[in-house]
């Protein structure tokens, strides 16, 4: 087991606790693991501030786009047990979007955030709310998420960016396509397949989608962004229809530390679980370089792989 020294312990307490103070957070769970066992672990804050129920490890959070590592996860374990290649067209599966373009968009680059797609269909409920950062109470209020039909119904409508392949620009319609393709690959509902076949047997039994997550009492109140002192979000216990697999997974912290361990560890974790070692790291493999400095203030080398986000600090990958 690694062992930190209590200054190292006293620093990452105390930095935690500034942000939680300096950013009017509601509440922070964290926990730090190495090789499957917990170095260190510590709550700030509340739940839910008006019953002052406190926050800990098992209080459930919305991942929001951390749903998308899932997503991803997804898409390598049906090209492991032969349902797919990662190469394949989107039109194979999903021939609506030609109405876009007939230039071949590969499941790969759309979860690499290559495909040239824009960030969100030119719905209007959804592009008024893009427009705004952050965006007021007001218009999140008149928000509305479409469902999957729609979204293929504005494709019609949607322009690429650039040719698919040559750059990166992050895409929630790209996330949300993938995901549609894959559910008539598996005839499964995304939720339903994600819950079977990754949450279950990862032992993330506490995680989910809302309202059918498990142990709602455990929930946290969802929160606007940006919003000081914090307000209620007024979509928390909506779906975000057709955009679910982009971002409405919640879990527990605890759930959350399983799945850290199971990928530093996956043959320990569970054998059976059919995505392989191979896989893992091909998700973590750079595939295009991408400038860090709209996400950090400092020249850190980054760039974009499959579902992740990755930074090279010194000899160290972070995802």
């Amino acid at each position: 087991m690694a062992n930190l020294s209590s200054d190292t312990l006293d620093l990452i307490d105390n930095s935690f606790n500034e942000v939680y103070v300096r950013e009017q957070l509601p509440g922070i769970t964290a926990v730090i693991s190495h090789r499957q066992e917990t170095i260190w672990a510590r709550s700030y804050g509340f739940a839910d501030l008006n019953s002052k129920k406190v926050a800990d490890l098992d209080t459930i959070y919305h991942l929001g786009s951390v749903t998308k590592i899932f997503t991803a996860m997804m898409l390598m374990k049906l090209r492991d047990v032969g349902k797919l290649q990662l190469n394949d067209p989107l039109s194979k599966y999903l021939p609506e979007i030609n109405k876009v373009t007939h230039l071949p968009i590969t499941l790969k680059q759309l979860a690499s955030h290559r495909s040239g797609l824009p960030l969100m269909p030119p719905i209007k409920e959804l592009s008024q709310a893009m427009q705004e950062f952050p965006p007021s109470i007001e218009t999140l209020k008149n928000m509305k998420f479409p469902p999957t039909e729609a979204i293929l119904d504005s494709l019609s409508q949607v322009q690429l960016l650039f040719s698919p392949g040559t750059q990166i620009s992050y895409s929630n319609l790209g996330i949300a396509l993938l995901a549609h393709a894959m559910e008539r690959i598996t005839g499964q509902a995304y939720e339903e397949y994600l819950a079977e076949q990754i949450l279950y047997p990862l032992g993330m039994k506490h995680s989910g989608f809302s309202p059918t997550v498990r142990d709602e009492s455990e929930r946290a109140v969802c929160y606007l962004p940006f919003s000081a002192p914090p307000q209620a979000a007024p979509f928390e216990s909506k779906m975000i229809a057709g955009f679910t697999p982009t971002g409405a997974l919640w879990a527990s912290t605890n759930d959350m530390k399983g799945f850290l361990n199971f990928l530093t560890n996956p043959h320990k974790i569970n054998s059976s679980f059919p995505l392989s070692q191979n896989s893992l790291r091909e998700m973590y493999q750079m595939i295009a370089p991408l400038s860090l400095s709209r996400y950090t203030e400092s020249s850190a080398v980054g760039g974009i792989g499959i579902g992740w986000f990755l930074s090279q600090v010194h000899s160290h990958l972070l995802a």
